[in-house]
């Protein structure tokens, strides 16, 4: 979803505000309908919540980003007001996915192949 919103100016530019506007209403249905049983979200853990909270921030973000790009004017001495706050924007997201993520990669325990496992050879 921040990779669409992201190129939200140059969608804006090009006269894609109904697709970019499609495609960013069908991420929160999508996401809704899959099957949330086994999903991080649905669990009511303490992190789980902090995720759908920081998700639900998130897409809010998003949404009054692209609709103040659309019916705001900038002022004339900032004429790419919008397109800097939505590169911001998402630099952040971005920046803060990779820290995360490479913090999850560095702390999960690592990787023990199951010994157990008999090869046999078939050549012999």
């Amino acid at each position: 979803m921040i990779s669409v919103f992201s190129m939200f100016p140059l969608l804006l530019k090009d006269g894609l505000l109904i697709p970019y506007v499609a495609s960013m209403g069908l991420y929160p249905i999508l996401f809704s309908l899959q099957n949330t049983e086994t999903d991080v979200l649905s669990s009511k853990t303490r992190q789980a919540t902090l995720i759908s909270t920081l998700l639900r921030v998130s897409m809010t973000g998003c949404a009054i980003l692209s609709i103040a790009a659309v019916t705001i004017k900038p002022p004339p001495h900032l004429p790419d007001l919008w397109a800097v706050l939505i590169s911001t924007y998402s630099c952040v997201h971005f920046l803060c996915f990779t820290l995360y993520f490479n913090y999850c990669q560095f702390t999960t325990d690592h990787y023990q192949p199951n010994t157990d496992i008999k090869i046999s050879k078939k050549y012999n």
